[in-house]
């Protein structure tokens, strides 16, 4: 299948146009637990440790180490290894995040 330049710029733009229109429906789905998330995140006096499996182990990862730039003491935890104990190193001070 052979494209235009035209045809490219053209399908870029509807996907571009797409994917926006998906951004600006999340707003309709925030309500006030977006807020006690984040009063949550902001008063955890231990670590925000964010764990998860397959696909949603590489946004914890992620969202750990985005956490971590901003200022959040943040670590990622392997789900899996936690079953055979790294579940140990949690404390009452830390904030476990499971995606």
């Amino acid at each position: 299948m052979s494209l235009s330049s035209d045809q490219i710029v053209t399908r870029a733009r509807e996907v571009i146009a797409k994917e926006a229109e998906a951004v600006a429906a999340l707003a309709d789905q925030m309500d006030e637990r977006l807020g006690e998330v984040a009063h949550l995140l902001l008063a955890c006096e231990g670590h925000v440790l964010v764990t998860g499996v397959g696909t949603s182990r590489t946004i914890a990862e992620r969202f750990a180490h985005l956490l971590s730039c901003c200022g959040t003491p943040s670590l990622f935890i392997s789900a899996t290894d936690s079953l055979h104990g790294a579940a140990g190193a949690i404390t009452p001070k830390d904030v476990v995040v499971i995606i």
